[in-house]
């Protein structure tokens, strides 16, 4: 995985949903939206995000 990386991942609250990969630190993988993203990248701002375990990451997407 590397930043920018669209993934999927396993939530608690919404089942299987779709994020962009903002950092990576041990087995913590750091996602935020989308559109959180493109905001961010406009503002050059760093993007909000939220920690999740490697484990709870099902798959990944090829596109960046």
């Amino acid at each position: 995985m590397k930043t920018g990386q669209l993934v999927k991942a396993e939530t608690f609250s919404d089942g299987d949903v779709f994020r962009k990969v903002v950092e990576v630190k041990g087995e913590t993988v750091y996602l935020c939206t989308e559109t959180e993203w493109d905001l961010a990248r406009k503002t050059k701002q760093e993007p909000l995000c939220v920690g999740f375990n490697k484990r709870y990451i099902k798959a990944s997407s090829d596109t960046a």
